[in-house]
């Protein structure tokens, strides 16, 4: 009887569990569901203005700056609800700028940069050479609160930068941190097995302090950082300044503080002035004599066919020439692209006679390099994804060659290699550009070797080959809590998987030959991606040295600096097609399904419960006892979400360390 009643108890407990996650992700899919609605929409037709004649325009700059590219959406419900009103495309502000310039009647464009608003400096340097074409026909103003990091480029131009009273300035300058936890892992008796091939390649987190051979690589990459950012602040500048006032020593000064309130920044001449919005608009239209209108609340449609019939008008007076007529905006897509259209858009494009026209493959990998992604809610890249997306794109006869974007810092020596085998076998079929994005260090670059040519950005992170091999134990927490593991095995090496003891010299000896076997095969696919031998690899490129995409491109390491553009226009290029010409680009992958979205975040609801009902759980000992440690992460993997604490059983010992234990790059 008390079995039965134990039986039903557990069922009850385990039916209102689940009846508490449902509830909790129908209360989020509503949250979502509200927070997409614009109730003052609802409530009140808007009218949009069409000016008669000319006008100042506002345009408004906030949220996050991301490119549709490389979005693939968002992982949970929670990524979801964060970022439904907090991003902006690249591609939708391009359009707006392009517009503005387009547009006779704008006569000055005021870009008001709100607190909220961030974009990256790789992103807001695509964007300078639209502002300049803009600047060059426009009168253009810069506004913020705040100026931070990638913003400051898009004072490009400007007649004027102004912050308000009590505003700051932060330039976009690097800070290279090192979490060094070696003092206080000895205090909780927890040691690290660090392996190494290659001099640079380290796991900081067991030292104590940086030695100064990694010290001075990491120097010289922030060095190069900040000669890539400076070169970018001097453009900013030079059409109020001259070369010769812009020095070396100037732009030092600027970077070595970084930070400057509004009246610092106004006597370093990093801004023109300091005023309030409203006054500054103000001044602005009584020394102009035009209206200001903000840039959402205007007609685009109707302005545009005006600024089209202004356009013949002139080209009826002989005597004065008439500006090329606008393209008709009511062909244009409108500037929130809808899903649905973003998606017809990955279609392959057909002639009129049906028969497919050629396109251009984009295949999207970031995230860590691993052999599975079933335990992971993050994004990860895997050798079976990649064999996927390849297969479509080698099935797919009309695209005639593929971008590979990567933005990985590494991860798995085998899946790494599988990767480059799939990379490989799709450049065998047709031309392959590999572009690094933000970065593509160790498996990252591992993959971009198997490219027929490699494109980065300046500020792109790669490099880094070598191999690395952590294994974590307990040692000094065992030894002062007399806790023993005794494993009965026949093999040579069975100290691997007993957490309580360092390794021995036999087995650290063994595990030193694989790491070396698994760093020539690494050697061995550079040298042949690059067209170097192995030994010019080894000397002065690898041994684990990270580079900017500006070093790597000094040192071979990639073909070309440049952005998604110059990639596509490379491949182009390998294809034999017309360079002027624009063609589809078609995607091996859609964004994630919106289910596997829910099932991730009840994933994550599941996984919080089980690891804070470990603290509610005695600590004891046995076959079914739990052992507790702080800043330690079960997977040991760059760019995977680390746990505070994590709570494993003998069994889950067994299996983190046989995982940990794998070498990583």
């Amino acid at each position: 009887m008390k079995a039965v009643l134990t039986g039903c108890w557990r069922l009850i407990q385990l039916y209102f569990m689940w009846l508490g996650v449902l509830v909790t992700a129908l209360l989020v899919l509503t949250f979502m569901a509200l927070s997409t609605i614009d109730f003052d929409s609802l409530t009140e037709d808007k009218q949009l203005i069409t000016p008669s004649g000319d006008t100042l325009v506002e345009l408004e700059l906030s949220g996050t700056v991301f490119e549709r590219f490389d979005y693939r959406g968002p992982t949970t419900l929670f990524d979801l609800i964060n970022e439904s009103d907090n991003l902006l495309p690249l591609s939708k502000l391009k359009k707006q700028i392009k517009r503005l310039q387009r547009i006779e009647a704008v006569q000055g464009v005021l870009l008001h940069v709100k607190p909220n608003f961030y974009i990256h400096h790789d992103h807001a340097m695509d964007l300078m050479d639209e502002l300049k074409a803009l600047a060059r026909q426009k009168s253009v103003y810069v506004f913020g609160a705040t100026l931070r990091g990638g913003a400051n480029y898009l004072t490009v131009g400007a007649k004027d930068i102004v912050l308000s009273p009590g505003g700051h300035l932060e330039l976009p300058s690097p800070a290279m941190a090192q979490l060094l936890l070696g003092e206080v892992m000895r205090r909780f008796g927890v040691g690290v097995d660090v392996m190494k091939a290659g001099d640079y390649k380290n796991f900081f987190f067991h030292l104590d302090k940086v030695d100064a051979k990694n010290k001075r690589q990491l120097l010289a990459v922030y060095d190069s950082f900040i000669h890539i950012f400076s070169d970018n602040m001097k453009r900013t500048r030079l059409h109020r300044q001259t070369h010769e006032d812009l020095t070396p020593d100037l732009i030092d000064e600027w970077f070595q503080q970084a930070h400057y309130h509004a009246h610092e920044a106004l006597e370093h001449h990093l801004i023109t002035q300091i005023s309030h919005l409203t006054s500054f608009k103000d001044k602005l239209a009584i020394a102009t004599e035009l209206p200001w209108h903000k840039y959402q609340d205007i007609d685009w449609t109707e302005l545009s066919l005006l600024n089209n019939r202004r356009a013949l008008d002139r080209a009826a007076d002989p005597d004065e020439p008439a500006p090329p007529p606008s393209p008709d905006e009511s062909s244009e897509a409108p500037d929130d692209e809808s899903t649905a259209s973003w998606l017809l858009s990955l279609l392959p494009s057909q002639h009129e006679d049906g028969e497919t026209q050629d396109s251009l493959g984009y295949l999207n990998f970031s995230g860590s390099i691993m052999l599975t992604d079933e335990d992971s809610t993050a994004r990860v890249i895997t050798a079976q994804q990649v064999q996927e997306e390849v297969d479509t794109m080698i099935k797919h006869q009309h695209v005639r060659g593929v971008v590979v974007r990567i933005n990985s810092p590494g991860g798995s020596v085998l899946a790494s290699e599988l990767i480059w085998s799939e990379i490989k076998r799709l450049s065998y079929m047709k031309p392959v550009v590999a572009y690094v994005d933000h970065m593509a260090a160790s498996g990252g670059y591992y993959m971009a070797a198997a490219a027929d040519q490699i494109v980065a950005r300046a500020t792109a992170i790669t490099g880094s080959i070598g191999v690395l091999l952590v294994r974590p134990h307990v040692a000094g927490l065992a030894q002062e809590y007399g806790i023993s593991m005794d494993l009965t095995t026949r093999q040579r090496h069975a100290d691997l998987f007993d957490p309580t003891q360092p390794l021995s010299s036999a087995t650290r000896d063994y595990l030193a030959g694989t790491l070396q076997q698994s760093y020539e095969l690494f050697l061995d696919r550079v040298a042949q991606g690059r067209d170097m031998t192995r030994k010019e690899v080894h000397l002065k490129l690898a041994q684990g040295r990270i580079w900017t995409g500006r070093q790597a491109y000094d040192n071979a390491l990639i073909d070309r600096i440049g952005n998604r553009k110059t990639a596509f226009s490379m491949v182009k290029e390998l294809a034999g097609l017309d360079p002027d010409q624009s063609y589809p680009v078609e995607f091996a992958r859609k964004h994630i399904p919106f289910l596997k979205t829910c099932l991730n975040s009840i994933s994550q609801c599941l996984r919080l419960l089980r690891s804070t009902s470990s603290w509610l759980s005695p600590l004891h000992l046995g076959l079914g006892s739990k052992l507790l440690l702080w800043g330690y992460s079960a997977d040991g993997i760059p760019g995977r979400d680390h746990a505070h604490h994590i709570s494993l059983r003998p069994e889950e010992w067994l299996q983190a360390h046989l995982y940990v234990a794998m070498p990583q790059l």
